[in-house]
């Protein structure tokens, strides 16, 4: 896989790339040209906080606002989007400098919300779970940049597309934990499939820990209903989530809208899938689980 090719786009670039992915009157423009402008000094990671307005990540705004200003470096983990610095910075990778703002979304806020020095594999689910909702709901936001063929893009396909892949067979639910599962990747490399979402060896660590306040002020837009309850970094903590995940995070006809541009779906699926003796209006339409089109 090969990233983006070229410099960090300036201001101006930056700017326009948001403006072509949400339009000229978006309030992630107004966001942008505004205090972001005064607290971000690389426009890369500006238009990529600016790109949370409107999403179920947009209290994570405020975060990035309460931290030093994001920049374009050399993560302590080579590997990583976005991480700490050496000298305790938050960066995005400079590997991925010319990559879309959409792109880097989830990833700052993976970033924003992660434990500093270290994370439990349970934290590491949650938040890349999170990650993928993010990208699914930018890629209905702007479906081409799931098809830039770039090695974020491809990075950000791939952990969508294994998180709505993790079900429990004969569920139309996708869920972070599903240990009957298929797999992930359906089809993909023996080697590096798993049977859920929570089976992917994100780290080696397992030391439970409250979830902090910051994170549950994000995840709340996610679930049905205020996070009032205590929960831990931990299985119980995950099935939590899963079994109270709402619909509201994206609505069941732009999930379907994410879920085609990724290829999981065809229009012959689609139209298998509906029961056609019954009038459809959109309305109806958006009552559907989105899953229960898989196949």
């Amino acid at each position: 896989m090969v990233p983006a090719p070229g410099p960090s786009p300036d201001e101006s670039v930056a700017r326009l790339l948001l403006e072509q992915s949400l339009g000229a009157g978006h309030l992630a423009l107004e966001r942008y040209d505004g205090d972001l402008g005064e607290h971000f000094g690389a426009p890369l990671a500006r238009a990529a906080i600016a790109s949370l307005v409107g999403t179920p990540a947009e209290s994570a705004i405020q975060i990035a606002l309460r931290t030093e200003a994001i920049d374009i470096g050399t993560p302590d983990v080579a590997t990583r989007i976005a991480g700490l610095s050496s000298d305790g910075r938050h960066v995005i990778n400079k590997r991925y400098c010319a990559e879309h703002p959409l792109l880097l979304a989830g990833a700052l806020v993976h970033e924003l919300l992660a434990s500093q020095p270290t994370s439990s594999n349970s934290e590491e689910v949650l938040l890349h779970g999170v990650v993928a909702m993010i990208h699914l709901v930018q890629i209905d936001r702007d479906p081409s940049v799931a098809h830039l063929g770039t090695e974020l893009s491809r990075r950000a396909n791939s952990l969508a597309v294994s998180l709505v892949n993790s079900r429990n067979p004969g569920s139309p639910r996708f869920r972070l934990r599903a240990p009957s599962g298929a797999g992930t990747i359906p089809g993909g490399v023996p080697g590096m499939q798993t049977p859920d979402f929570w089976s992917i060896p994100f780290t080696h660590a397992n030391s439970p820990e409250p979830i902090p306040e910051n994170v549950r002020t994000v995840l709340e837009h996610f679930v049905r209903g205020p996070l009032t309850q205590a929960l831990d970094y931990n299985q119980a903590g995950i099935d939590w989530f899963d079994d109270n995940r709402s619909t509201n995070w994206l609505p069941p006809t732009r999930l379907l809208r994410a879920v085609t541009t990724l290829g999981l779906l065809s229009v012959g699926d689609i139209a298998r899938a509906i029961d056609w003796s019954v009038p459809m209006t959109l309305e109806a339409f958006d009552l559907l689980e989105p899953s229960s089109f898989f196949v």
